[in-house]
Parts: structure tokens; sequence; C-alpha cells
């Protein structure tokens, strides 16, 4: 058995043995008095949930945590220290802080924490990492990766758009921005398939989209200790690669 957290805000829903077993509710159309006519292991919140089904002789054995990132720590760390396996979402947490605790929780658990990163699963991937692994495209010299999307590009968050309102918080995304968001999977990718770790990091970051927030390059310069060097005269940024004796990945 196994229970799946799921959210857009309104909270979790949570299947065992493919029944539904619970839905917590914050706001929207549907009442926390309707889930309770529905099934008797329905519940207010996460923790709540976390305490009765640790208790139940058929108690979920893992939850599932796809939450706004914010909530990542909080709801995996009730889990946890029931003894609940975790399968969370990628990214760890919102905050650096959270990410430690999240850490130790984890190790002081007697239940799996697994982090997911589902392109990882896609075949093409499955291919390409095993390609390198056996040498097929010789030693890499070079990996390059990118994720683009278009969809914030305007001001969604001020229409309403749920997944726009967390995604541009930092509050509840975190200071990482889209850094966060989809970059995490073009690093997790670019590790996955080279085999290969990060050494050195060099980041240039900015915001296009204007009267957006400045709070994560404010933020984020506070945390580095110097301001971020910016080129960008008309709005725009770009990137250049060149090389000569390139194993291209």
């Amino acid at each position: 058995e196994a229970g799946r957290a799921f959210a857009e805000h309104r909270g979790a829903r949570v299947y065992s043995g493919g029944t539904l077993v619970m839905r917590a509710v914050n706001e929207g159309d549907v009442t926390f008095d309707r889930l309770i006519r529905i099934t008797d292991r329905a519940y207010g919140d996460y923790v709540e949930m976390a305490k009765r089904e640790a208790r139940l002789k058929n108690g979920i054995e893992a939850v599932a945590i796809v939450t706004p990132n914010h909530m990542h720590y909080p709801v995996a760390r009730e889990f946890l220290k029931r003894g609940i396996h975790v399968i969370c979402d990628k990214p760890l947490t919102s905050t650096l802080a959270d990410a430690r605790k999240l850490a130790k929780a984890a190790e002081s658990s007697g239940a799996l924490f697994v982090l997911t990163h589902n392109y990882t699963g896609y075949p093409m991937i499955r291919q390409a990492r095993d390609m390198v692994a056996k040498g097929e495209l010789g030693k890499i010299r070079l990996v390059q990766v990118e994720y683009v999307q278009d969809w914030l590009s305007e001001k969604l968050e001020e229409t309403g758009q749920k997944q726009a309102g967390w995604r541009t918080d930092p509050a509840r995304s975190g200071l990482g921005g889209s850094t966060g968001d989809i970059g995490t999977h073009a690093f997790n990718l670019a590790s996955f398939v080279s085999g290969l770790e990060l050494a050195e990091l060099c980041a240039d970051l900015d915001s296009f989209v204007e009267f957006r927030e400045r709070e994560l390059l404010d933020e984020l310069d506070r945390l580095v200790g110097s301001e971020l060097d910016t080129y960008r005269d008309a709005g725009a940024c770009g990137s250049v690669t060149f090389a000569c004796c390139s194993h291209f990945l």
C-alpha cells in the first residue's frame, strides 16, 4: 500500500490499495464533510493523517509529496518520524536550512526518503546514460543541458493562475525561482547521463518580466556577498559555445 500526497494548494490525496483514502482540504469546492461521507480515512491536515495512519494496522506504507516546495519539509518530517516512507518530488525543499533539517530527519528515521526526478525514467535518457557508460561516445569533454519554458513570460500570477502564483512566490517556491523549479531537472540530467559530478559552478541570474519582484536577486546578492554582474543592455541574454576538440553530450 502507498499513500500519495498531491496538491495544487488545496491539500493532499492519499491512496491505499487503489482506494481514495484522504484529501486534506484547505479551500475550494470539495468540503471535508463530503469527504467524510466517502471514507472513514479522511483527514483535515497532514499531521492528523500521519499520526492515524501510523497507528492503523493497514496504514499506508509510503506517502508521495508533490506539493508546492515550501511544504516538502514539514510534510516529510511528520511521516518520516513515524516510520512511513516518503517519496518527494524535486526540489528537496525551498530553503537550504530546511534541506539540512530534512537530511537529519531522514538519517534518524527508519523509513526511506526518496527524491524524484521524473525525466531519468525516460527511455532515451536511459539509453544515453548507457551509451556514455559503455564509452560509445568516447571521453565526455563538454556537457550542455538546456531546459527553457515560456509560460511565465507574462505575469500569470496576477490572473489567479495557481501554478504561476506559487512558482513565482519566493516564500513558497524558494529563492531559486526557475533554478529550483526546472533548473534542478537540467542539473540532474547532466549528472545522471554523463556520470560526472559538479566540481565548480558559475551562474548569472536575473529576472526578465517587468515589475516582477526582485526579492530573489536581492537575497542571492546577500548570500553570495557581492553584486551579480549583468550584461543585458537590451534586456536579453545569450550564450556562445565553441570548441575544436569536444566530444559533445
